[in-house]
């Protein structure tokens, strides 16, 4: 490759990812397909090794086994999407050939206590291990592809779109946001403390909530994370708090409840305005068009924190869901009457920090209504479920009830999404208008949906230590996964880089980030937090 100089690699780098168009809504979903589908797959496996009596593996071939059945097929319907239905093929093949071989070979002495533990999977605080696997997913399928945008093999139909469309790296943000309020805190508790006071939902600190997979001890939670040893101690899951910890959270002052938001936006700040200062020294490459020229996702999710905050504080949480939607509408009035698009997509960018940051800015309306939907949604099906005995008891009639609100819900929001994009406008990541938030609630409540699907009837509980040990420290995982994704570019012009270099670029820092967090996960038992 001829020399190039940094200027003029830069300019290629930047043209590289602008001016997008985006793929079908179709193909991105067949490209999300596959993770679901392997951890069926490998949760069959762990079945056929457990009736068996496999000998447990060891460490290092355990993360291997887990990365290949798991992670890589994620990664080569990212980069290849033509392979995505060979890889379903195969995962299909040998999920329903272990299941078939154990159903036909298991010895009757074990068919009575196989259907007891289906029917009393979800009998315990840990039971939505499911969303355990989605937030783990969601920011796994990120990690991977803002790295792999940057090499050739990374079809452009995925990266960013520039005005309308829709992409796999659009949907990205919207799935974090829309994950975010799923799981927070406040989902969580109001089912438990319906008549608490409004300001006591910004007392349970509701916004920004990473939610951590709890596991049980000795040789069963052993088994359900596929023959890994938990390491020390009990931790904290996605169950719903206990009474008594509800009790002492609700007491918190809206005056506390505020600082205590805060404290947690500090570090998110600090992480913006260190991203903003780190691309200036180095002179990296940006994308203008995607926040602004100084706004960045950290400093989005700062905002959303707050804002959801002081919105507890003074609404009713049940207020909150009406009152996004008409926030919504009127948002989409201004970009579909009052001329906002134009001024978004074509205003120049000299004069204010608002005109320099208009995508950032604005479109936080847009994701602050994401966020809002996504919680309300949770409180009204999978956080609904464990209600009578103090959140500490499924049964398999909710689980199913639950899974059958998501399905009718999900079809609804596509149905939405549909005449948004007909009557309304195209959607756009960039606008965060209306068709863009009603399509990544309704592209989160499928995937929602097809993991408590795999989790319910799967041979035994659909759990991964990879995506546990994701989950545990999903803030870290997203900032480290940026350092190496910056390292790399600044150590090799990806842009340049043959098909093999790529695959064993991207492999290789998939296989570093989660050999990272396992560790820590299992060797340190350590949840990193800034704050």
């Amino acid at each position: 490759m001829p020399a190039i100089q940094p200027a003029d690699y830069k300019a290629a780098k930047e043209a590289f990812v602008s001016n997008l168009n985006g793929s079908g809504l179709y193909e991105i979903i067949k490209v999300t397909i596959p993770l679901p589908v392997a951890l069926w797959a490998y949760t069959e496996l762990r079945a056929f090794r457990l009736v068996y009596s496999a000998p447990t593996p060891g460490l290092l071939l355990a993360f291997c086994y887990e990365f290949a059945v798991l992670i890589f097929p994620q990664i080569l319907a990212q980069c290849w999407p033509e392979s995505t239905p060979w890889v379903l093929a195969g995962l299909l093949v040998i999920g329903v050939s272990c299941r078939a071989v154990v159903q036909a070979t298991r010895e009757p002495s074990l068919k009575s206590q196989w259907r007891h533990d289906r029917a009393v999977r979800l009998v315990s605080s840990q039971a939505r291990n499911f969303l355990i696997n989605y937030r783990a997913g969601v920011m796994l399928t990120s990690a991977i592809a803002i790295l792999a945008v940057d090499f050739t093999i990374f079809p452009r139909r995925f990266g960013k779109t520039e005005t309308f469309g829709t992409s796999l790296m659009d949907l990205g943000v919207g799935c974090f946001i829309f994950s975010s309020g799923f799981c927070s805190r406040a989902a969580r508790l109001f089912h438990h403390h319906s008549e608490a006071a409004p300001g006591a939902a910004a007392a349970a600190g509701v916004s920004g909530v990473v939610c951590t997979g709890g596991e049980g001890s000795g040789s069963e939670a052993k088994e359900a994370q596929g023959g890994w040893s938990l390491g020390r101690g009990d931790r904290g899951g996605c169950g719903t708090p206990t009474s008594s910890k509800g009790g002492e959270l609700f007491r918190f002052s809206k005056r506390a409840a505020m600082w205590r938001t805060t404290k947690r936006c500090i570090p998110l700040v600090l992480l913006g305005l260190g991203r903003l200062l780190a691309r200036r020294s180095v002179d990296y490459q940006e994308h203008v068009s995607e926040y602004g020229v100084h706004w960045n996702f950290f400093l989005t999710l700062a905002v959303i924190q707050l804002a959801t905050s002081a919105l507890h504080t003074v609404f009713p949480h049940k207020a909150l869901s009406p009152l996004a939607l008409i926030v919504l509408v009127l948002y989409q009035m201004q970009l579909s009457v009052n001329g906002l698009t134009e001024y978004m997509f074509t205003a120049p960018r000299e004069g204010s920090l608002i005109a320099q940051n208009r995508e950032g800015i604005l479109g936080v309306i847009g994701f602050l209504c994401l966020y809002l939907i996504g919680e309300q949604i949770g409180t009204w099906t999978v956080w609904a479920m464990g209600v009578v005995g103090g959140g500490t008891k499924i049964t398999e009639a909710e689980a199913k009830r639950a899974l059958l609100q998501l399905v009718v819900l999900d079809a609804g929001l596509w149905g939405a999404t549909a005449l948004s994009c007909t009557l309304v406008q195209p959607i756009s990541r960039r606008l965060v208008n209306m068709s863009y938030v009603l399509m990544s609630s309704a592209y989160n409540v499928m995937v929602i949906a097809l993991l408590l699907a795999v989790d319910r009837f799967a041979s035994m509980a659909a759990t991964s230590r990879l995506l546990f040990a994701v989950n545990r420290n999903q803030l870290a995982f997203f900032i480290l996964a940026n350092l190496l994704t910056g390292g790399v570019n600044l150590s090799m012009h990806t842009i340049y880089a043959s098909p093999f270099v790529s695959w064993v670029v991207i492999s290789s820092y998939t296989l570093v980030l989660l050999a990272m967090f396992v560790m820590l996960d299992r060797a340190f038992d350590v949840t990193l937090k800034f704050w």
